[in-house]
């Protein structure tokens, strides 16, 4: 991102903080690795995620629909709920409530599903207008290709040209 920068006195200068409200809408989703492993990291993720709403809600508040929220939390199979979706919505106090109303459960195995995760942001409807930005927080790595034949590294490829920008927090 970049940012205007004014000097003092100068013709720009219009006694607001211009960067306090953002000039495009995000479309943000949250992405959690939902698994055992993530016991004592949950708590805090799910703060971090609140924390970073209430951030930048202030900045979107005069645009309509300006920040909207989504979530993608998942598992490994055959767990019976693999993954936790919430489509992106300016209603976050939702998403929150599901993001919150979440437990580390499942995995076995070191590395997790997170090309299925991948494929369930895919499925998500993003503005073509909106800054797209999807914040990650795991504390293992995913499987190379997922049972489902979801690849990594093609889905990666397949975000950043679609203008998605990826964020990975290593709880571990």
């Amino acid at each position: 991102a970049t940012g205007d920068e004014v000097s003092e006195g100068s013709d720009d200068d219009d006694g607001e903080d211009s960067g306090t409200k953002a000039e495009a809408p995000l479309d943000l989703i949250y992405m959690l690795d939902l698994t055992g492993s993530m016991g004592s990291w949950l708590a805090e993720a799910k703060k971090k995620f609140t924390a970073i709403t209430d951030e930048l809600a202030p900045k979107y508040a005069h645009l309509e629909d300006g920040l909207r929220v989504g979530f993608v939390g998942y598992r490994d199979r055959p767990y019976s709920v693999r993954f936790v979706v919430s489509p992106p919505t300016s209603d976050f106090d939702s998403v929150l409530a599901t993001i919150n109303g979440q437990s580390a459960s499942g995995g076995g195995d070191f590395p997790e599903d997170v090309a299925g995760g991948f494929n369930k942001v895919s499925e998500l409807s993003l503005r073509a207008d909106a800054t797209k930005l999807l914040v990650h927080i795991a504390d293992a790595p995913g499987h190379t290709v997922d049972p489902d034949g979801h690849d990594t590294s093609t889905q990666l490829i397949g975000f950043a040209r679609a203008g998605l920008d990826y964020v990975l927090f290593d709880a571990a």
